[in-house]
């Protein structure tokens, strides 16, 4: 489990006067909600956009302290972004008990390079980019990872191939499918050949 430490300031206004001038100032509004209520933060952009740097391609949990010294366990639930600059415009947290299992979607890294790809000019299928599953937060992985080494043409792998970590359960079904290596480069070739020569065949039957 990764924790990172994010210092906020807590927030009265939500007027949307009050929000735009946080951003013009480098700040970002935030909320965070779960048992304890749902209080509203102003999060510096820099220490943000650092933290996310940090953090890139891993799960992790952020202790969130205010300026009365209070601590809560959190991970992101959600982040809005400005599409034109890819600037973060929100953020919403969600807070999380150390005792209690929770549900969430991790990174899933691939190891190696397949073995239908490397030597039978296979196409590499990426079905699912993170993996949803259910544990207690000290059970958290930052990502999970899938050796695809072995992997041929025309074969994929499974949820059920995913390793079995200590506490955590998978929820999506053993059967769904993570990785396929489909086809081949030298099929694609020959069925484009077919594709171009067919107008001609259809010309010569016509004469």
């Amino acid at each position: 489990m990764k924790q990172v430490e994010l210092t906020v300031s807590n927030r009265r206004e939500r007027r949307r006067n009050a929000v735009k001038r946080l951003r013009k100032a480098d700040k970002i509004p935030g909320i965070i909600y779960g048992k304890s209520g749902v209080y509203l933060l102003t999060i510096e952009q820099s220490s943000f956009d650092n933290l996310c740097k940090e953090v890139a391609g891993e799960a992790a949990f952020f202790s969130i302290q205010d300026e009365t010294g209070s601590k809560k366990l959190s991970i992101i639930k959600e982040i809005q972004r400005d599409s034109l600059r890819d600037h973060v415009v929100h953020v919403d947290f969600l807070e999380v008990s150390p005792t209690e299992e929770m549900t969430l979607s991790v990174p899933l890294h691939l190891k190696g390079e397949a073995f239908g790809v490397k030597n039978e000019r296979g196409i590499l299928d990426v079905h699912l980019h993170a993996i949803e599953l259910r544990c207690l937060p000290r059970h958290l992985p930052r990502f999970i990872e899938l050796d695809i080494t072995e992997l041929r043409a025309h074969t994929s792998l499974y949820v059920r191939h995913l390793p079995s970590l200590e506490g955590v359960a998978y929820v999506a079904p053993p059967q769904t499918a993570v990785v396929s290596c489909v086809g081949s480069k030298a099929g694609e070739e020959k069925k484009e050949e077919k594709t171009e020569a067919a107008p001609e065949m259809q010309k010569t039957e016509s004469a």
